[in-house]
């Protein structure tokens, strides 16, 4: 149902303000164009009419005097060509020579006064018209001669009347142009308000969904053909993409989500797992070591004892012969001396390895324990990242009124 009310503040009483202006505006410019071409008229067209019309009384005060009974008859009529004249805008003064105030006093025993010039002062254009006799004239102005003026016609074109006619043509313009702004803006209101529905409807479907925890799956109806059928066609097939956006951010964040759990499970299993085999390689360091200095096998003084013996037992038997009974007796001592001393040197030379291999595993250990850091940062960014993600997505979907 239209109200009133839904327009307070919109662009239609707007639109209806404007239209009214400018139709008042109109209006006014109308006027002043009329006044313009009045006042142009005035200036180059009047003075010819002006000229024209003192012809044509001068015209019609002779047809008078020869045709309708003379100065008598002129009595009554100059009072109605004065006002004949008055409303074409003209003032007219219509005088008589001597010759003939004399001629009609002595024959019909008054005194011929014409129409005694009234000017008033303002802008204006004058025309005189001299009234010569004919002999018809004669009969009646006997004391004149053809040809000798009997009075003079003088008639004033004033600009005052010209205005004066402007502003009552301003006045009736007025009038009837207020009405008809007023007729054509009900007009353009009512198919402004009737046309505008549908707008107002998409109006209070965006605003429902500008609203906090507004349900997007909402819809505009479709209820016209035109362009705002159209922008609610096009309104509604926005709030799909946005459903589907909305959808698919929704499962990438619980992906993201998910796979964030699951590297903070793996970390934390990685960082246990860590944690065993270094103290592993640190109990067999330190187990290799204590072992090197406690085990005898493993004294690099007693390796350097015995087998400085040997050679110089080897080197004795060499130089002296007489010894061969003593070599052959001692061999079954020494062979298992010299295999000893050859496993001891063999078992050191394996401690040292293995020190060297458990001293770059340790380095190694240690070097890792900083990608654990590395991925405990990354566990935290992701977590970060996921939060941002979920609160941007719940913005979206429910936006704050504001205040």
């Amino acid at each position: 149902m239209l109200t009133f009310g839904r327009f307070d503040r919109s662009f239609v009483i707007r639109m209806v303000r404007d239209f009214f202006l400018v139709l008042l505006a109109m209006i006014f410019l109308e006027l002043a164009a009329r006044l313009v071409i009045t006042l142009y008229r005035f200036n180059f067209q009047e003075e010819t009419a002006t000229r024209v019309a003192a012809e044509r009384l001068a015209t019609d005060i002779t047809s008078i005097m020869i045709n309708s009974g003379g100065p008598v008859a002129a009595r009554t009529i100059y009072p109605i060509l004065k006002k004949n004249n008055a409303d074409l805008g003209f003032a007219i003064a219509i005088q008589p020579a001597p010759v003939t105030v004399t001629s009609i006093e002595s024959m019909f025993g008054f005194k011929p006064r014409g129409l005694q010039p009234d000017w008033a002062e303002g802008r204006h254009h004058e025309f005189t018209v001299k009234l010569r006799a004919e002999t018809l004239c004669l009969k009646c102005h006997y004391q004149a001669k053809v040809g000798e003026v009997l009075g003079q016609v003088t008639v004033r074109n004033y600009w005052s009347s010209h205005l004066a006619h402007w502003l009552e043509e301003a006045q009736i313009t007025t009038v009837f142009g207020m009405g008809d702004i007023l007729l054509r803006t009900i007009v353009l209101f009512l198919l402004l308000k009737l046309r505008m529905e549908p707008l107002l409807i998409l109006r209070a479907v965006v605003a429902q969904l500008a609203k906090a925890g507004a349900d997007l799956s909402h819809r505009a109806p479709v209820n016209s053909d035109d362009e705002f059928g159209e922008l609610a066609h096009d309104l509604n097939l926005l709030l799909e993409r946005i459903n589907h956006i909305f959808e698919d951010l929704g499962s990438v964040l619980a992906k993201v989500i998910a796979l964030n759990h699951r590297f903070v499970q793996v970390h934390g299993q990685t960082s246990e797992r860590y944690a065993r085999v270094m103290s592993d390689v640190t109990d067999l360091a330190k187990t290799t070591f204590r072992n090197q200095k406690s085990d005898p096998l493993l004294s690099e003084e007693w390796l350097h004892s015995v087998e400085a013996l040997l050679a110089a037992l080897q080197h004795a038997f060499e130089n002296h012969p007489e010894l061969a009974e003593l070599e052959s007796r001692t061999n079954q001592v020494l062979l298992p001396l010299n295999q000893l001393s050859q496993r001891a040197r063999g078992l050191f030379s394996d401690y040292e390895a293995l020190g060297d291999r458990v001293i770059t595993l340790s380095s190694n250990l240690h070097e890792f324990s900083h990608f654990l850091e590395e991925m405990g940062i990354l566990e935290e960014k992701m977590q970060g990242i996921a939060e941002l993600g979920q609160a941007m997505l719940e913005r979206m979907r429910h936006t704050p009124t504001p205040s």
